[in-house]
């Protein structure tokens, strides 16, 4: 009898280093797998993440930038609901400062818009149309709706999220958000001359039309 609880003791003991190592195993693979996801960012990615929490602090504070935006984005110059960042950057807020003075202001690590403009010129804020017109920037009431900033990137499949709280969140790409939301992105119907100190514009290219 002895015998047979000794062996048992045994088992139950191999068990349970065999269960603290899955869980070491599955926790060393969720880290390597963030590792790996922070490693595959490029220039643009991390400067587009820095943009995206600075813009979400500046959201929140200000209801001229969310209208701004709003009204930008309802004039639909390329037949969307998108806004060159480069278009409205010297806008002036409540505070008495330019959008640009503001982004650069409320980030973090010296971020300066204009560095992010340099390589990404047709940066584009989206306001999309969700579901059930859950949200759109027809609906967007501006005085009660402070939305989340997504970021469209090439590094992860997923999407990384600004909350107002300014937490990053990651959101399954195939995943409709059910709350108000706007997208940092490039813009694929813009050509850009921005690079060519002899031509200082911003061409539209329609890709296609509406209807």
């Amino acid at each position: 009898m002895k015998r047979k609880l000794k062996n048992l003791a045994i088992v139950l003991s191999f068990l349970a280093l065999g269960s603290c190592s899955n869980e070491e195993d599955f926790t060393d693979n969720k880290n390597a797998q963030e590792l790996n996801r922070i490693s595959q960012k490029d220039e643009k990615s991390i400067l587009k993440e820095k943009f995206a929490f600075s813009l979400m602090k500046s959201l929140n504070e200000s209801q001229l930038l969310r209208d701004l935006i709003k009204n930008e984005a309802l004039k639909m110059f390329n037949k969307d609901y998108e806004i060159l960042v480069y278009t409205i950057k010297d806008f002036r807020l409540e505070n008495g400062m330019t959008l640009e003075e503001t982004i650069n202001k409320n980030s973090e690590n010296n971020f300066q818009l204009s560095n992010l403009l340099q390589i990404e010129p047709t940066l584009t804020l989206l306001v999309p149309e969700l579901p059930l017109e859950s949200f759109s920037a027809k609906k967007w009431n501006t005085q009660s709706e402070i939305p989340a900033v997504a970021i469209r990137t090439n590094y992860t499949n997923e999407v990384p999220l600004i909350t107002p709280e300014l937490k990053l969140e990651m959101m399954p790409s195939d995943v409709i958000p059910g709350f108000p939301v706007i997208v940092v992105k490039n813009n694929e119907r813009v050509i850009s001359n921005l690079e060519n100190p002899n031509i200082r514009s911003l061409k539209t290219k329609t890709v296609f039309e509406k209807d």
